[in-house]
């Protein structure tokens, strides 16, 4: 999904738009997790904590090979020194003024249509009865 539209519930709505991620496949197994169109290393991190990385061939720097890394080793990229690069975390923001939109949005009814996703606080009385008593364990 690239853009959201996000309500504190209380008539506050913005509207966030990503930026797309990079399309790149990493030793068959991942998707890069950086930007579009980024510089350096394609990368992503295994469930294991490896960084797993091959070179980007419009900015290469590694001869055109791949590999990972694992956690401890003196070449490990941490996850924390890569979160800038990360394309989830790469996004802008607009808040929402237009009444008419704001309208459009409180009926579950975004421009964008299936594109678009809505968040909201969840409203308890949505929730079914069966479902509750989960919530409140």
């Amino acid at each position: 999904m690239k853009v959201s539209y996000w309500t504190n519930g209380e008539g506050y709505w913005i509207r966030r738009e990503w930026v797309d991620q990079c399309p790149e496949t990493i030793l068959i197994t991942g998707k890069c997790q950086g930007v579009k169109g980024h510089k350096g290393e394609h990368w992503y991190y295994r469930p294991d904590g490896s960084y797993r990385w091959s070179d980007n061939k419009d900015n290469p720097k590694r001869g055109g090979c791949s590999g990972m890394t694992p956690p401890g080793h003196k070449l490990y990229v941490s996850p924390v020194d890569k979160q800038p690069e990360f394309w989830g975390n790469n996004y802008t923001d607009k808040e929402i003024t237009d009444s008419d939109l704001i309208a459009r949005l409180e009926n579950d009814d975004p421009p964008e249509g299936d594109d678009a996703g809505i968040d909201r606080p969840v409203d308890m009385d949505d929730i079914p009865e069966e479902l509750k008593g989960r919530l409140e364990e």
